[in-house]
């Protein structure tokens, strides 16, 4: 157990480290654009999958687009923890930046669950369906409030 809690502070400090070295020094980036820059990159497995395997969850997947998986939501999850501190930095917080900015998480919660459905080959069955329900659904009502 203390093992994963040390893992989990490993890459946060990695992901704030990367932030006060990367979009640190760059305050003319926008907090929307970061936040749209996570969401693209982690449009490419998708339609990688799509064009390579089509829509079926079931066959083999090759192991380089595994790591595409993980290269664009690693990603993805830097960005998306990178937006706020960048909003609040450069004072450009708005009710329509924090809009935008759970829109993205939400389109991104069904797009890694059908890419990482495929990547472990669940299959075209009732428990893929049952995997994207219950790992979006909590999601979706949290933003409910």
């Amino acid at each position: 157990m203390q093992q994963g809690c040390h893992l989990l502070s490993n890459v946060a400090s990695v992901s704030t480290a990367l932030f006060l070295y990367g979009l640190k020094h760059l305050t003319f980036y926008r907090p929307n654009l970061v936040t749209l820059s996570g969401f693209i990159v982690n449009l490419i497995p998708l339609i990688l999958c799509q064009f390579l395997y089509g829509s079926s969850l079931e066959g083999p997947v090759d192991s380089w687009w595994c790591f595409v998986i993980a290269f664009t939501y690693i990603f993805y999850t830097v960005m998306d923890n990178s937006d706020g501190k960048q909003a609040r930095r450069t004072g450009a917080s708005s009710p329509v930046g924090m809009l935008f900015d759970h829109f993205c998480d939400a389109q991104i919660a069904v797009i890694n669950c059908f890419t990482i459905e495929r990547m472990l080959q669940v299959g075209n069955s009732k428990h893929a369906m049952w995997f994207i329900m219950i790992t979006t659904c909590p999601f979706y009502y949290v933003l409910m409030e």
